[in-house]
C-alpha cells in the first residue's frame, strides 16, 4: 500500500525522532546523518507500508557521471545546504541522494542481516563511551561482521541504489 506524502514525512519524522531522542549525541555529527535519516527511511518505507522514493534524483547523478557517494559528508535536506550535486538533485527532484542511499546501505544490512542489527547497534552505540562517527561504524561492523562498512559509506554505489528502489517499486505493484 502507498501512502502519500504526509504519511511519508510523518513516519519519517517519528522514526527520526525516536532514534535521536535515544541517541541524541548522533545529531552533534552530521557525518552520522546516514544512521538516523537511513533508519527513517527505511521505517517509512518498510514498516509504515510507504513506497520508496523513486530513485530519480540517482538516476540524474548518474547521468551527470556520478557512480559514487561519500555518504559521510552532509546530505542537508534544505537547498544551499548541500553539496552541488546533491542540491541540483534536491531542488528538480524533491529528494536528496543521501536519503536514497542511506535507505539502501540499512535495507541491504537489514536483509543480509535480519533487523535485529539495527536493535544490536542502536543498543550497543548507546552504551558506548566512543560516540565519534567512526567508532560507530565499527561497532555496526562487530554486529554485522562486515569490515568494509566505513569503505562503502565513503563510496555508495549510486547504480546499486538505483536497482534496488526500482525492485522494490517493482515487486509493490
Amino acid at each position: 500500500m502507498s501512502g502519500g506524502y504526509f504519511d511519508y514525512l510523518n513516519v519519517h519524522e517519528w522514526a527520526e525522532h525516536t532514534v535521536t531522542k535515544r541517541l541524541p549525541f548522533l545529531e552533534e555529527d552530521r557525518r552520522n546523518r546516514f544512521i538516523y535519516d537511513g533508519l527513517a527511511e527505511y521505517a517509512a518505507c518498510v514498516h509504515a507500508g510507504l513506497r520508496p522514493k523513486a530513485p530519480d534524483s540517482l538516476i540524474r547523478l548518474r547521468g551527470d557521471g556520478i557512480t559514487r557517494v561519500n555518504l559521510l559528508k552532509k546530505f542537508l535536506a534544505m537547498r544551499g545546504q548541500m553539496d552541488q550535486p546533491m542540491d541540483d538533485a534536491l531542488r528538480e527532484q524533491g529528494y536528496a541522494p543521501g536519503y536514497a542511499l542511506s535507505f539502501a546501505f540499512w535495507y541491504g544490512l537489514c536483509e543480509r542481516h535480519g533487523e535485529s542489527v539495527v536493535r544490536e547497534f542502536l543498543s550497543l552505540a548507546a552504551q558506548s563511551e566512543k560516540r565519534e562517527t567512526k567508532s560507530l561504524v565499527r561497532i555496526l561492523e562487530r554486529v554485522t561482521g562486515e569490515r568494509d562498512i566505513w569503505t562503502r559509506l565513503k563510496r555508495a554505489d549510486v547504480l546499486e541504489g538505483i536497482e534496488l528502489l526500482k525492485r522494490l517499486a517493482e515487486n509493490e505493484t
